[in-house]
C-alpha cells in the first residue's frame, strides 16, 4: 500500500494534541510502572512516528496492564480501543473515561454487536482524523499462551475505512512487542519493543481482500517483535537455555539486561524447533537445575568469577548506596507496607494474565488513600510546641510518602542484589570442587546449545 494519493501529492498529518485528563493519567501511569517493574526498557522507540495518525498494534498478554504500559510508556500518548466488556469493573471506569477509550463489542458478549461496532469504527476513523494515536490489541483478548494468537481483522479494518472516510491521510500501523519477564511478580522486567512503522492509504479493490491481506501484513510485524516460546516443559527448558546463553561468562552475578535476554530467547527459537539434539540438552538443564536447586543457587551465582577487585568494588558501593538510601527507607516502607501488602493480597487469587491489573489499579486508589490518612494521624499527633500548620503537615507527608517509598524500593533491590552476590561468592569460595562440577555441566550445556544451532 502507498504512502500518497493518486496524485502523488504529500499526505496532511495532523496531530491530536492530548487533554488534561490524558497527561495526569500518564502520569500516573509512569509513577505506577515505576513502582511495579524494577527494568523498563525500550527497542527501537525512535521510529515511532512523531507526527500524524498512527494505529498502534500491540500483543495482548497481561490484561489492563497492557494499556497502562502503553500509556506511560509510548512516545505520544493514545487513545485506546477495549472490549465493552471492561465497563463492568466499576472502578476502573474512571480511567476509561479520562482516557478517551473507545469500546468495541464481541458478537459473544452482545447482541448487536455489529450495528454498535459501527459506532465504534466511526468514532476511531474520527479520532485517527484529527491525527490521534489509536491503541489496538488485534488478538482481541488479554491470555496467558506463549505466542501471538491469531490477529482479528478488526485493525485493518478500521485503518482502511477510516481512509475511506477521512482520507486521504498518512495514516502509519506501529507494531509493538509488550514482554515481560514474569508479568505478575514485583519488581520484575519489562521490554517494549517497537516494530518498524508502515504507512498506508486507502486501497482500490475489494475491502475483504485487502482487509485479509493488512491483517496478514500487521501479524507477520507483531510477530517480528514479540517473543514465542513452546508450551509446558518445552517452554521452561527455553527460558533456562536463554537465561544461560544471556551470560556466557560473567565477572559477578549480576542480572544481564533483560532486553539481552530477551534477543538470546529470540535466537535460539529455531534451534529448538530442530529434533536432534534438544532432547539430550533437556536432560542436561533439567540436571543441571536440580543440581542448583540442591545447593540453594542460581545459575548466575555458579557463572561467575568473581574477581577480588571487581568484587571488593561492588561491596563498597553497594555499602555506600545502603546508607544513603537507609534515612529515607525507613519511613519510606513504614508508610507503604500496609497498602503494598493488601494491594498483593487483593491479586493474589486473580488469573495470571489480571495480576498485575490488580495490582496497578489498586495501587493507584490504595497509596494515596493510605497516605492521606496517615498525613492526618500525623496532624493529629503532632506535638504542638512544635509550631507546624496542619495543612503543610498533610502536604508534606503527601510528598515524603511516594518519594521515600520509591527510595525503599531502590534500598531493597539494592539489598537483596548484594545478599545475592556475596551468597554466591561464598558458597563457591567454601565449595570449590563442587562449583567446578557445576561450572563443567553449564559449559556442556553452552556447548551444546551452540552444536545444536550450527547442525
Amino acid at each position: 500500500m502507498d504512502v500518497h494519493d493518486g496524485n502523488q501529492t504529500p499526505l496532511k498529518r495532523p496531530t491530536a494534541r492530548p487533554s488534561a485528563l490524558q497527561i495526569v493519567l500518564r502520569t500516573l501511569s509512569r509513577i505506577a510502572l515505576a513502582g511495579f517493574y524494577r527494568e523498563r526498557s525500550e527497542i527501537g522507540a525512535g521510529a515511532f512516528p512523531g507526527t500524524g495518525p498512527v494505529i498502534v498494534a500491540a500483543n495482548h498478554s497481561n490484561s489492563l496492564a497492557d494499556g497502562v504500559v502503553l500509556m506511560g510508556m509510548l512516545p505520544r500518548i493514545p487513545q485506546f480501543l477495549a472490549a465493552s466488556s471492561v465497563w463492568a469493573y466499576k472502578p476502573v471506569v474512571p480511567f476509561l473515561n479520562a482516557a478517551r477509550v473507545i469500546p468495541i463489542y464481541r458478537r459473544h458478549e452482545v447482541s448487536d454487536a455489529a450495528g454498535r461496532n459501527d459506532e465504534t469504527f466511526a468514532a476511531a476513523g474520527e479520532a485517527l482524523s484529527k491525527g490521534s494515536v489509536l491503541a489496538i490489541f488485534p488478538e482481541g483478548i488479554s491470555h496467558n499462551d506463549p505466542t501471538l494468537r491469531t490477529i482479528k481483522t478488526g485493525t485493518a479494518r478500521i485503518a482502511i475505512q477510516a481512509q475511506a472516510s477521512h482520507g486521504p491521510m498518512a495514516l502509519s500501523i506501529q507494531p509493538i512487542g509488550l514482554i515481560f519477564e514474569a508479568k505478575s511478580r514485583f519488581r520484575s522486567r519489562m521490554l517494549v519493543r517497537y516494530g518498524a512503522p508502515f504507512e498506508i492509504t486507502a486501497p482500490a479493490g475489494d475491502v475483504e481482500a485487502n482487509a485479509k491481506a493488512l491483517t496478514a501484513r500487521i501479524e507477520k510485524a507483531l510477530a517480528a517483535v514479540t517473543v514465542s516460546t513452546a508450551t509446558g516443559d518445552g517452554a521452561r527448558l527455553e527460558e533456562r537455555a536463554a537465561d544461560i546463553a544471556s551470560l556466557p561468562a560473567p565477572a559477578l552475578p549480576l542480572k544481564p539486561p533483560f532486553p539481552r535476554i530477551v534477543d538470546a530467547r529470540q535466537t535460539l527459537r529455531p534451534v529448538f524447533e530442530k529434533k536432534d539434539g534438544v532432547a539430550g540438552l533437556a536432560r542436561e538443564v533439567t540436571d543441571y537445575d536440580a543440581a542448583l536447586s540442591a545447593a540453594g543457587l542460581r545459575d548466575r551465582q555458579v557463572a561467575a568469577s568473581y574477581p577480588p577487585a571487581a568484587l571488593g568494588r561492588y561491596v563498597l558501593g553497594s555499602a555506600g548506596v545502603l546508607c544513603l538510601l537507609l534515612p529515607a527507607a525507613i519511613p519510606g516502607a513504614l508508610l507503604n507496607l500496609l497498602p503494598y501488602r493488601i494491594a498483593k493480597h487483593l491479586s493474589r487469587p486473580r488469573d495470571l494474565d489480571k495480576r498485575a491489573t490488580w495490582s496497578l489499579f489498586s495501587s493507584v486508589l490504595l497509596f494515596p488513600l493510605f497516605w492521606l490518612v496517615e498525613a492526618f494521624v500525623l496532624v493529629a499527633l503532632w506535638p504542638t510546641s512544635v509550631p507546624l500548620s496542619g495543612t503543610a503537615i498533610v502536604l508534606g507527608c503527601l510528598l515524603l510518602a511516594p518519594i521515600t517509598g520509591y527510595l525503599a524500593l531502590l534500598f531493597f533491590d539494592r539489598l537483596y542484589e548484594a545478599g545475592f552476590v556475596l551468597r554466591g561468592w561464598r558458597w563457591v569460595r567454601k565449595n570449590p570442587s563442587r562449583a567446578d562440577e557445576l561450572r563443567g555441566a553449564r559449559n556442556r550445556i553452552l556447548g551444546m546449545i551452540a552444536q545444536i544451532g550450527a547442525d
